[in-house]
């Protein structure tokens, strides 16, 4: 059948009597701007990345950004996306499972549930026309903030799983944030300072960035992700969501390279290469260090590092990923649990 999630959306919020703009980027991002709102994920030019990303993995993707309000004005946004492969349909944000719609925290404590609901019985009815048997949906569990979504799985029967998601505290001062981090990492950062020739770029131009993007290839092997994508998360470069370390050996070859995004609080590492070669050098360890010192100084407040990913935990990650998330943990200084809920549709 040929399913229109915009189409879907519109009907269904009618007949839900649901207050919603739909896809409204101006409103948007006010919102995210006067809201605080730091997942980056909701942000328009993100969920477009990813809509891009997912393009090689599924027949068609569909992405829909909800801007969910109470008495006329935006309360909070929800963004969904429906991947479809022949005849068989996924749901989920990003590039991952459902996320909880972001809600503004100081609503009172009725309205904030309110639209929890709206937008679980949203999920639900678009799963049964779809013939989805299984919602899932992932986030960092935040005490005073999740606890409505989360219930409302469990009155599902929702099983329940739980990984780590690793943080750096940008709010320690450098002193302090070095004393906190992985004893021998100091040695490394300084061995690294003497050995590489490291630069933070803000603005980038297109032959930098493609020696980036070709480093990643070459020590990949394969095309990870799309050209269009390379070039979408360029232009975040110069729209300073983004920034980009680049390292260079004493010869000025391309070593190592990494790409962090940027919300309003928070960082995220996107993408990085290192030469293979180098494997036994302290590359990435200065690339991370540096990163985290330009992101205090653009005032952001967290690093979102990536998963622990502990070879014990539930999606059994492989030996390789679970040893890249031991080289981060070193760097971080809290982590939170990433709660994943999984309910089973009749």
């Amino acid at each position: 059948m040929t399913f229109e999630l915009s189409d879907w959306l519109k009907q269904y919020v009618q007949n839900a009597n649901m207050d919603v703009r739909f896809n409204d980027k101006v409103v948007l991002e006010e919102f995210i701007r006067t809201s605080g709102c730091s997942v980056i994920d909701h942000y328009t030019w993100m969920s477009d990345y990813h809509k891009e990303y997912l393009a090689s993995q599924y027949d068609k993707v569909q992405c829909a950004s909800l801007l969910l309000q109470s008495n006329g004005k935006v309360a909070g946004v929800f963004t969904i996306n429906v991947r479809q492969t022949e005849n068989s349909y996924e749901l989920g944000s990003s590039s991952a499972e459902v996320l909880p719609p972001f809600i503004e925290q100081t609503l009172s404590r009725k309205v904030k549930h309110k639209l929890y609901k709206q937008c679980f019985n949203l999920l639900l009815a678009l799963s049964d026309t779809l013939s989805i048997k299984n919602l899932a949906s992932s986030f960092d569990f935040q005490s005073g903030i999740c606890e409505p979504w989360y219930n409302l799985f469990l009155q599902y029967g929702a099983k329940i799983n739980v990984s780590q998601n690793l943080f750096c505290d940008l709010t320690m001062s450098s002193d302090a944030y070095l004393n906190a981090i992985r004893e021998r990492y100091k040695n490394h950062i300084k061995r690294a300072d003497k050995l590489w020739n490291i630069s933070i770029k803000t603005q980038i131009n297109w032959q930098d960035f493609y020696l980036f993007q070709q480093l990643h290839l070459d020590v990949a092997g394969f095309k990870t992700r799309s050209d269009l994508s390379w070039e979408m998360l360029y232009q975040a470069v110069n729209r300073q969501d983004a920034f980009v370390v680049i390292v260079l050996d004493q010869s000025n070859n391309l070593v190592g390279a990494a790409l962090f995004t940027v919300s309003n609080e928070v960082a995220t590492y996107s993408v990085g290469v290192y030469d293979r070669s180098l494997f036994a050098s302290p590359v990435s360890h200065l690339v991370h260090y540096r990163a985290i010192e330009k992101m205090r100084d653009l005032g952001i407040k967290t690093y979102f590092i990536g998963a622990k990913n502990a070879l014990n935990e539930w999606h059994q990650p492989s030996e390789k990923e679970s040893k890249i998330g031991e080289f981060k943990e070193g760097f971080a200084t809290f982590s939170l649990l990433k709660t994943h809920l999984s309910i089973e549709l009749k």
